[in-house]
């Protein structure tokens, strides 16, 4: 019986394969990225052995002149074996105090615990007057509720004296279905703070009040429709932007943008946005499974646009599970950090660097 059940297993995987590749030539998906695989960078695993050197959602910053001590910075969370639980935010920063990438990661703090209820998520990281910003959004957790939202996404500055959280959530969302500031990356311009994150519908609200025998059977089919492509179960809207004229205060939401180019099997899920030389670019993760990297450009700093071609996607890495990416910018190198799953072993998601000359990605993006 159980050779049967894997026998059926692999029977659906492949044809699902065929499938995805048809629709790759109909919408014209390509599924050759213009980067070269990245190199697993190791992690200090001094927080828990429970997370297995797990790390998803990293989030890279680089400070020329460092910043209580260091260069190189970063934020993620583990998720070994897909544990919400586990998804609570750890700071790191890199062994190397010069332009060159950090090859290991050493553990600093863990920004925050695991909730009594509700989870954490999508990390990320701001260096400012010297002190590090680390935001988080959490999910129906008790401080929601009493901000009277369903998610929201908090902050903590830590400078060399002290370390201070701010009191209120710097976005809020209300929805129980639809998040308007789901992994949400913050910059600072011109004295103003934004913030870039992408809206997405988790679900249908018409569904999730159905009777629980109906809405299994319905979820399955949901499912198989959107693993077939023809309709989505999460379906996204773009680039939400927020500004805010400080930190002490819940920013307001000015526009939701869907992104130009935007290939008809994409359904933009997290991103990351770095500015260089007076340009913002969003690093997106173009779906939540199944997805390729993929870079936007803006010149307007709300509307963004799809760049054709792929920086890497599952085939041309040899992996699966490919989950949210970050990119700087540094000495006129592009470093591209993301996570991905070995074929076989889909628990474990390891942490790659990638590098190329800017000026060199943007000509073959442009090629």
């Amino acid at each position: 019986i159980h050779e049967r059940l894997v026998g059926s297993e692999m029977c659906i995987r492949d044809r699902l394969y065929i499938h995805r590749v048809l629709l790759n030539y109909m919408f014209h998906r390509s599924i050759h990225g213009v980067m070269s695989p990245g190199v697993q960078c190791l992690v200090d695993k001094t927080i828990s052995s429970i997370h297995h050197g797990d790390i998803v959602h990293p989030c890279v910053r680089f400070c020329e002149h460092g910043c209580i001590g260091h260069k190189w910075w970063m934020v993620y969370t583990p998720y070994y074996g897909a544990d919400p639980a586990l998804e609570n935010p750890i700071l790191c920063y890199g062994n190397s105090e010069t332009e060159k990438c950090p090859d290991t990661w050493i553990f600093h703090s863990e920004i925050k615990p695991k909730p009594t209820i509700g989870y954490n998520s999508d990390p990320n990281l701001l260096i400012d007057n010297n002190s590090l910003i680390v935001f988080w959004r959490e999910n129906q957790t008790q401080r929601c509720t009493e901000d009277k939202s369903s998610r929201a996404t908090y902050a903590v500055r830590i400078s060399e004296d002290e370390i201070s959280e701010y009191p209120h959530p710097i976005l809020t969302a209300k929805e129980e279905f639809c998040d308007s500031e789901v992994s949400a990356s913050i910059i600072k311009c011109n004295g103003r703070y934004i913030a870039y994150a992408t809206k997405v519908r988790f679900f249908f609200k018409q569904v999730r009040r159905l009777p629980k025998p109906i809405r299994k059977i319905v979820d399955q089919l949901l499912l198989g429709i959107d693993l077939l492509g023809i309709y989505p179960t999460h379906k996204s809207y773009g680039i939400a932007v927020w500004e805010g004229r400080s930190l002490g205060q819940t920013f307001e939401l000015k526009a939701v943008n869907r992104i130009k180019g935007t290939n008809h099997l994409y359904q933009p899920w997290h991103l990351d946005v770095f500015e260089y030389q007076n340009k913002l670019y969003a690093i997106i993760q173009t779906n939540q499974c199944n997805a390729d990297i993929c870079l936007a450009h803006s010149s307007d700093g709300v509307n963004f646009e799809f760049f054709k071609l792929p920086l890497i996607t599952n085939k041309s890495i040899n992996k699966i599970g490919i989950y949210k990416p970050c990119a700087i910018v540094v000495d006129g190198i592009f470093h591209l950090f993301y996570t991905a799953q070995d074929l076989d072993n889909r628990e474990l998601n390891k942490f790659y660097h990638t590098s190329i000359p800017f000026n060199d990605l943007l000509d073959k993006l442009n090629g």
